[in-house]
């Protein structure tokens, strides 16, 4: 479970262009002769990082690294039909870049700031996209 943030124009385009492959990888791996791995790659060309967000409702969590949420906070600026407008999308990006990261989690196996950091970035670079092709995002939360 997680919020799922698409810039729709680059999100459909490359699940028509992708899409086929990404059926060739699945039937491939069940036929034995592909593996997961390649699945998985099949599958981040249809939903790229620059038309794509996802944050899961777990400890990688990044807005609830800044005390914020996507059941009250978030949803709060989506329209009736799940959509982030322009204006809103900077509202969300001025927020998550006026707060700090101070509900970090312990993590013994990796280094949970330079996680969250680059995590910011990345979704810092997400609004900007959709706020720079003036282009509202979908958002399943």
């Amino acid at each position: 479970m997680g919020a799922d943030l698409y810039i729709q124009s680059i999100t459909d385009k490359a699940r028509e262009e992708h899409q086929k492959g990404w059926g060739d990888a699945i039937a491939a791996r069940n036929a034995g002769t592909g593996t997961q791995k390649e699945v998985e790659a099949a599958w981040r060309k249809l939903y790229p990082k620059e038309g794509y967000f996802r944050d899961s409702y777990n400890d990688s969590n990044l807005l609830w690294t800044m005390g914020l949420d996507y059941w009250k906070w978030f949803a709060k600026m989506l329209d009736e039909e799940g959509m982030l407008s322009v204006e809103n999308a900077k509202l969300v990006r001025d927020e998550v870049l006026s707060r700090e990261m101070t509900k970090i989690p312990e993590w013994e196996d990796e280094d949970a700031r330079a996680y969250f950091t680059e995590k910011r970035t990345r979704f810092i670079a997400f609004l900007e996209r959709a706020i720079e092709l003036n282009e509202p995002i979908y958002c399943s939360i």
